[in-house]
């Protein structure tokens, strides 16, 4: 019960640029996604089949693979960007709510 009124609780705190699962990691889902901000997920997926990519290669990376990296650690600080955000002001008034509700706050370390 609690999870459920948390969940509802946050996804009204949740801006609505909210992100959905990117492309890249529609290997994971089955159906269409939208085309939305990179998350979490997707930035480490790019990030791991780059690395992979790079590691079983006997040559110096390409020019294509060191712009792939770029491009994804440039998507890693804005999603780090918008997570600190979330944890700073959204869960702030996610926290309020459980307290009005009369429930303990979430931490995030």
């Amino acid at each position: 019960m609690l999870a459920a009124l948390t969940l509802a609780l946050f996804v009204d705190v949740l801006p609505a640029q909210s992100p959905v699962p990117s492309a890249a990691m529609q290997w994971r889902h089955i159906g269409p996604y939208r085309a939305g901000p990179a998350t979490m997920a997707s930035v480490s997926g790019t990030l791991m089949s780059a690395a992979m990519a790079m590691q079983g290669a006997e040559v110096a990376p390409t020019a294509g693979q060191v712009a792939a990296c770029m491009t994804a650690r440039a998507q890693l600080a804005d999603v780090m960007k918008r997570w600190t955000a979330l944890k700073v002001t959204g869960l702030a008034g996610l926290n309020a709510k459980l307290k009005m509700a009369g429930h303990a706050a979430i931490v995030v370390p």
